[in-house]
């Protein structure tokens, strides 16, 4: 239950950032991510306009558009662990909840790129890091990142370029 308080605050953190920052919902380039854990167990929650992961964010039509969908599923679903890691001391596992290409609506053509994960650690994270690495997606500009772990609260802006954040 503690996780979900912290995940409702980590969006009401972000919020209030994103908006200090002039940051509108829908910004291509930009997306925004939360890290939540109560004890060992997290959950992450990431979301970007879909053009920042897929090229575009159009409803894919063609087969070449489908493959490109997918291949972007796949890779958040096997590979987020390269793009998002825990200090392997951790033993932290990450599992893929829910990955998709989410529309904004039924007729428009905006979307979103949105993954969430449940996070396993043996070892507690507080003053540990995490190393952040979106270097494959050049068209993601700016990650803004809500780490919140029991008490624990951090507020930064990453780039897709590599990043290691200190969890003290």
């Amino acid at each position: 239950m503690k996780i979900w308080v912290n995940l409702i605050l980590a969006f009401s953190v972000f919020s209030a950032n994103a908006q200090h920052r002039q940051h509108l919902a829908h910004t291509h380039g930009a997306g925004k991510m939360s890290i939540a854990f109560d004890g060992l167990n997290g959950r992450i929650e990431f979301e970007v306009a879909a053009e920042s992961i897929l090229g575009f964010e159009y409803a894919p039509k063609t087969n070449s558009d489908k493959k490109v969908v997918a291949q972007a599923i796949k890779s958040f679903q096997k590979d987020f662990d390269q793009m998002l890691q825990f200090d392997s001391a951790l033993g932290c596992v990450l599992s893929p909840d829910k990955v998709e290409q989410k529309m904004e609506g039924k007729t428009s053509s905006h979307s979103n790129f949105v993954a969430t994960y449940n996070v396993q650690c043996k070892k507690p994270l507080i003053n540990s890091r995490v190393k952040f690495n979106f270097s494959r997606h050049e068209h993601l500009n700016d990650l803004d990142v809500t780490i919140l772990i029991d008490a624990f609260q951090k507020t930064i802006e990453i780039t897709n370029k590599e990043s290691v954040i200190d969890l003290k």
